[in-house]
C-alpha cells in the first residue's frame, strides 16, 4: 500500500512549459544567442537548470562562463514572471485532494529553486497540504540523487517501498528507482510515453483519474 506519495512539479503538477521557455528566449536573446520555438523547450526540461539551458544554447558557446550568464538572465526573468502562463495539469488539484482525503502523504521534490517552488505551489495548491516541498537550496543534489526523495519518506514515516515517485521524465524514474521506491510515470509533461516506458517505471499513468486509481489501489474506500 502507498503511504506516501512525492511528485515532481514541473510537467507533472504544473505546465510551466511557457513561463520557462519564455525565460530561456530572454535570456538567450540577451546574449545573442539563437531562441527556440516554446514547444522545444520540452526536450530540455528534466533535469538540473544548469543542463536545461546550456542544452538550450549553441553548442560551441557553452563555456562556464556563457552557461552562468544566461542562468543568471534567465532567473531574473523567470522569477518575475514565474505564474504568468503556468497553470495545474487539469484534474491534478482533484486527485491531490482525493489522496490527502485517504491519508495520502504528499510532497513535491523539484529542482526547481525552494522559492519557485513554494509560490507555484502554494499559489496553485492553497487547499493541501504538502507535508514538505524540496527544491534548490544550500546543500542540494538535484534529481536523479535520491535524497530528497529519502528525506520526504522519512519525514513521513513511511519505509521507501511505501513510497511512490511520481513524474514526468527520465530523471524522475531514475530518481525513484535510486531511491528504491515505486516509480510512477506521467505522459501529459514533457516527454513521449514511449520515452518513459524506455526507463521501465512501474506504471504509466494518462490522466490524473488513472493515477490516483493505481495510487489508492488496495485501500478500503475511505
Amino acid at each position: 500500500m502507498i503511504k506516501t506519495c512525492i511528485f515532481d512539479m514541473d510537467g507533472t503538477l504544473t505546465d510551466t512549459l511557457e513561463d520557462i521557455a519564455n525565460a530561456g528566449n530572454f535570456a538567450l536573446n540577451s546574449l545573442g544567442f539563437p531562441t527556440h520555438p516554446i514547444e522545444t523547450y520540452r526536450a530540455f526540461i528534466g533535469h538540473s537548470l544548469y543542463d536545461l539551458l546550456a542544452l538550450a544554447m549553441p553548442e560551441n558557446a557553452r563555456t562556464q562562463q556563457n552557461v552562468n550568464e544566461v542562468i543568471r538572465l534567465w532567473a531574473e526573468h523567470y522569477n518575475e514572471h514565474l505564474i504568468d502562463c503556468t497553470r495545474p495539469f487539469a484534474g491534478v488539484t482533484e486527485l491531490l485532494k482525493t489522496l490527502a482525503d485517504n491519508a495520502v502523504a504528499l510532497c513535491i521534490v523539484t529542482n526547481k529553486t525552494d522559492h519557485q517552488a513554494r509560490l507555484i505551489a502554494e499559489t496553485f495548491f492553497p487547499e493541501i497540504t504538502f507535508l514538505s516541498v524540496m527544491g534548490e537550496r544550500d546543500g542540494f543534489r538535484p534529481k536523479p540523487n535520491p535524497a530528497d526523495a529519502l528525506a520526504c519518506a522519512q519525514l513521513s514515516g513511511a519505509a521507501p517501498s511505501e513510497c511512490a515517485f511520481i513524474g514526468d521524465s527520465e530523471a524522475d524514474i531514475h530518481t525513484g528507482k535510486n531511491a528504491n521506491m515505486i516509480t510512477v510515470a506521467v505522459d501529459w509533461g514533457f516527454r513521449t510515453r514511449e520515452c518513459l516506458e524506455a526507463v521501465c517505471p512501474d506504471f504509466v499513468a494518462s490522466t490524473p483519474q488513472e493515477l490516483g486509481t493505481f495510487l489508492l489501489s488496495g485501500r478500503s474506500p475511505s
